[in-house]
């Protein structure tokens, strides 16, 4: 008997829930409805940079080359670097004999700033630094003015949208000659005049032996990491350097 009456509650359950009908899921959102995930956010390309300059440019003195002052700087700011800088070179120095080029800059010839502007084409740069001067220290005031203005006038022409960002010639450590800072004058007012930003560092090494390596000229990586201080300094006061 007590089996027909657990047999009739089961049946009456079942048919309970049978006349209930399915459950429906609760009503969603438009909002959730029509949720489109987000697109993949992409990091912006590296800004493609070519830097004219000279030895210390080069990272001559340092450790290794990736270890000089443009290295640094590339490193902190996230460039697609091209460096073009040589050693002996300047807005009008250059070295074409073959024995002293490879000591210079490690090339057959070792070209002035202005016969590397057709290198720097092939890169297409959206920034150009431009760093050197003091393999111009002995070069004639007027000759001098004339390479810095011809330089900055074809650097223009040739990269009409480029960023152009001109330093001032950087000395050692001992007492720079006074074209190093007639140059800078020159260099400020042809860079501004291309439409640049010329960034006055000073002269970092000066009165600092111990920044120098034993050829009594070149930074060490000490030196070269001063360099950088100082240079990104002046980059971020003028809002030219990326944030990081």
């Amino acid at each position: 008997m007590l089996e027909l009456i657990l047999i009739g509650i089961a049946a009456a359950c079942v048919a309970g829930f049978a006349l209930m009908g399915p459950v429906s899921p609760p009503p969603v959102s438009d909002k959730v409805a029509n949720y489109t995930p987000p697109a993949p956010t992409q990091e912006p390309p590296a800004p493609k940079v070519v830097v004219f300059g000279d030895s210390f440019g080069q990272g001559a003195g340092a450790s290794d080359r990736t270890m000089g002052w443009i290295g640094r700087l590339q490193r902190n700011q996230g460039w697609n670097l091209t460096n073009l800088s040589r050693g002996g070179t300047g807005y009008k120095s250059n070295v074409m004999k073959l024995a002293a080029a490879q000591e210079s800059c490690r090339l057959d010839r070792c070209l002035n700033y202005v016969e590397t502007i057709p290198e720097a084409r092939t890169v297409g740069p959206d920034v150009v630094l431009v760093t050197g001067g003091r393999n111009d220290a002995k070069v004639g005031p007027e000759t001098e003015t004339a390479a810095i203005e011809r330089f900055f006038e074809t650097l223009r022409k040739t990269f009409p949208r480029a960023k152009i960002i001109a330093t001032n010639p950087l000395w050692d450590s001992r007492p720079r000659p006074d074209s190093i800072d007639r140059m800078a004058a020159t260099i400020r007012e042809a860079a501004q005049a291309a439409g640049g930003t010329y960034v006055d560092i000073g002269q970092p090494l000066a009165s600092h032996p111990e920044l120098i390596g034993p050829d009594g000229i070149h930074p060490t990586d000490a030196g070269h990491d001063v360099i950088f201080v100082a240079m990104l300094e002046k980059m971020k006061s003028a809002g030219i350097a990326a944030a990081r």
